[in-house]
Formats: C-alpha cells, sequence, structure tokens
C-alpha cells in the first residue's frame, strides 16, 4: 500500500511538472499580440468587418486557461473609421477547460463580455444595416460554412481529418455584462435603445435548449424631436431556449417575462408578467405562436387612487408577422368570466369625482358609505350580479342586479 501510495504521488507531481512546464513555455515563447493581425485578417475575409483591437491581448491561467481581448470595435465594410463601429466590446474572456484538452478537443469553458454595444440601423427603404454581414457570409458559399462549422456541428464533433483538434461548441458559460444595443428605424422613425443590458447562459449549444435569463431597460422613442421617450420599460426575461440557427426556428420554452413600464411622461409603473408555455418564432415563415400563455398585470392611473387594478387572462397567440396580423384565442372569441365580488365600505364621491360621472344627489353626503357583496359572472354583452347584498348609506338591499353593456 505503501508503494502505491508512493507511486501515485509521484504521478501526480510529474503531471504537475509537465503543466508548469506547459505554463512556463506558452508566457516565455509565445505572445498573444503575435495573434492579432491573424484575427483581423480571418474576421475581415469571412465577414467583411474591419476589426480594430486596440486593447492588449493576454493569457490567463487562474482560474481557468484562456485569453483576454479588451478594447475592440468592429465596423462595416462601407463604415469610415470615424463612425460609430456596428459592434464593440470593453473586454473580452474565453476561458477553456482542460480535461478535453488533453484528450485533442477544445471545449469552451466559459465566454463572458464586458460593455458590449451593438449598432443596429434600417434605413428609408427598409434594408438594414447587419444583411451585409448576412450577404457575405452566404457568398462565401463553402468557406463560410467551414468557419460556421463548429457552431453547427454541437458538442464534442468528430476530429477533423488533419488531425488537428476538434472544437466542442457547448459552452457551460456565457455572461453578458452592462451591454446596449442601440436600434435605429428610419423608415418607421423609431429609436429602440437596450441598456443595462446582462444576460447568462448555462451550457449553451447550438443544437439543444439551454437555460437563459436575461435582464435590461428599453427606451422606445417615437418621436426623436421631444425629449420625453414614449416607453421606457425594465425586463427581467427567463427561459429554456432552442436556438434553431440552421433551421431559422427560435423556441423559447417555460417562458417567463416580467416587465415595469412608463408611458411618456407618467410617474406611475405598469406592471406585467407574462408567462407561456411556448413561444416559438419561425424567421422563415416569418411566423410567431405563443401557447399556453397567461398574461397578469397590476395597473395604476390617478383617476383610480393609490389603488391597482389586477388583471389576469390566459391566451393562445398566432401571428404573421409580413401581415402584421395577430389572432387572440380565448381572449377575444366569447371569453367569460365567474368570481365573487367583495366591495368593503367606502365612499364613491371622490371616485366618482375624478371620473367625472358623479350624478346629481338630493344630499351632499349621499353614496359616502357604499358596500356590496356578490357572485359576478358575465361575458362581453352581459354582467349579472346573482345574490347581490347591497350597503348604502345605512340601508340595506338584497336581490339581483344584471345589465347589459349597451346600456339595454
Amino acid at each position: 500500500m505503501k508503494r502505491i501510495l508512493r507511486t501515485l504521488l509521484a504521478t501526480i507531481g510529474i503531471l504537475g511538472l509537465v503543466v508548469v512546464g506547459a505554463v512556463v513555455f506558452v508566457t516565455t515563447f509565445f505572445d498573444p499580440e503575435d495573434l492579432k493581425p491573424r484575427l483581423v485578417d480571418v474576421v475581415r475575409e469571412h465577414s467583411g468587418l474591419k476589426l480594430e483591437l486596440d486593447g492588449p491581448l493576454s493569457w490567463s491561467f487562474y482560474p481557468r486557461l484562456g485569453v483576454s481581448v479588451k478594447a475592440a470595435e468592429a465596423r462595416l465594410p462601407n463604415q469610415s473609421s470615424d463612425a460609430r463601429p456596428f459592434a464593440a466590446f470593453d473586454q473580452a474572456e474565453v476561458s477553456l477547460a482542460f480535461a478535453p484538452l488533453l484528450r485533442g478537443e477544445i471545449a469552451i469553458d466559459g465566454l463572458t463580455l464586458e460593455g458590449l454595444s451593438l449598432n443596429l440601423a434600417r434605413d428609408a427603404q427598409g434594408r438594414g444595416n447587419w444583411e451585409t454581414l448576412i450577404e457575405r457570409l452566404e457568398s462565401r458559399g463553402e468557406e463560410a460554412e467551414a468557419v460556421l462549422a463548429p457552431a453547427s456541428a454541437g458538442p464534442n464533433p468528430e476530429a477533423s481529418s488533419d488531425g488537428g483538434l476538434s472544437v466542442a461548441l457547448n459552452i457551460a458559460s456565457v455572461q453578458v455584462h452592462q451591454g446596449q444595443v442601440h436600434y435605429r428605424d428610419d423608415q418607421a422613425e423609431r429609436d429602440i435603445i437596450l441598456e443595462q443590458l446582462n444576460v447568462t447562459g448555462r451550457n449553451v449549444n447550438p443544437d439543444k435548449p439551454f437555460p437563459l435569463n436575461a435582464s435590461f431597460r428599453v427606451t422606445l422613442d417615437d418621436d426623436v424631436a421631444v425629449e420625453t421617450p414614449t416607453l421606457v420599460s425594465e425586463i427581467i426575461l427567463k427561459s429554456q431556449v432552442d436556438l434553431g440557427l440552421a433551421e431559422g426556428r427560435h423556441v423559447l420554452q417555460q417562458l417567463s417575462l416580467q416587465a415595469d413600464t412608463r408611458l411618456g411622461d407618467a410617474q406611475e409603473e405598469q406592471r406585467a408578467n407574462l408567462s407561456a408555455g411556448e413561444a416559438v418564432l419561425d424567421l422563415g415563415e416569418q411566423h410567431l405562436t405563443l401557447r399556453d400563455g397567461q398574461l397578469n398585470t397590476s395597473l395604476l392611473h390617478p383617476r383610480l387612487g393609490d389603488k391597482r387594478l389586477a388583471l389576469e387572462t390566459t391566451f393562445q397567440l398566432d401571428a404573421d408577422l409580413p401581415a402584421q396580423t395577430a389572432q387572440l384565442t380565448e381572449l377575444f372569441t366569447a371569453p367569460t368570466y365567474r368570481g365573487q365580488l367583495q366591495l368593503s365600505p367606502l365612499s364613491l364621491r371622490p371616485w366618482l369625482t375624478r371620473l367625472d360621472i358623479l350624478p346629481s344627489t338630493a344630499s351632499d353626503t349621499a353614496l359616502s358609505e357604499v358596500g356590496l357583496t356578490s357572485p359576478i359572472e358575465g361575458d362581453l354583452q352581459t354582467i349579472t350580479l346573482d345574490g347581490l347584498t347591497l350597503n348604502l348609506d345605512g340601508g340595506t338591499f338584497s336581490g339581483q342586479l344584471g345589465g347589459r353593456f349597451d346600456g339595454s
């Protein structure tokens, strides 16, 4: 036993010396700055982007083996050097899992982007600046497919025939910190800005669903001449994502979306929580479907006082994006409601005054003490309070109350 333990310790020591020697060799004889020209050439060759690496490239060995890049910018082929870059980031880090390297595989353990900035624009004719990249990749044919092969191959593809390392694109962790996306649509005269963008993904894979969390602030401006934006919303998104890059069919499962929104110069935040069993965006068919959707809203308006109005509904959605049409089922197709209505005693006079519907009364104290309880049911045409008990200014009334929304 003692001999086996000594052999084991010696083996571990030798492996440790090999690792240390490899680190010393790489840090001493290989300068990652030598990779810069090659990276710039590869990006220009296959995408047309003009990459500028102003910051240093450096190795990292603890806690993971990887490379970090600082201060990078990428411009479109037709952009001038003083134009706002199409994409940029403050720092990017790529770390590799060490054990797969021993098996001749490159397994990306983590990808982190700090300060990502992306500028998208659609001109007055409806053409997006990103379309240049897509056309460039499509024109490259087989060469472009070769560049994208790791992304389409999935995890642990077979080693290449030339004996090189195989690439396993199954990234254990993807993180984007404090990103920003600016989208300008000249055709619709609209600005959309996503800022404070934070994204976290685990076991990110192009062929398999993976969990994704994101939070950001979106600002919508339909009139740049007005300082106050049309909409400002804080959004939190959680889902299980299937990218479906090859088919152009993106699937979000177990979708949860929370939004706190301010409209125009209003100070009140309108809250909405959307959940769905599945949301599918098919870019080939230009179609969006949402199954088992549930929407919970909490609305606030000065005329309603300081109490929020809570609404809840379930629905299915089918949308035709080119036709800009959508069909909601279970929401507008003969919806019905049923429940219990209870109103604690209160004065209706302030409410009716704010809504400007206070009727003329013989007494200035009328409607100052109103309370009721009743089962309630109805649809878009009728409402029924069956089993009503009404307390009105000291009197009690019981019975049934029903009506139609058309006033009859």
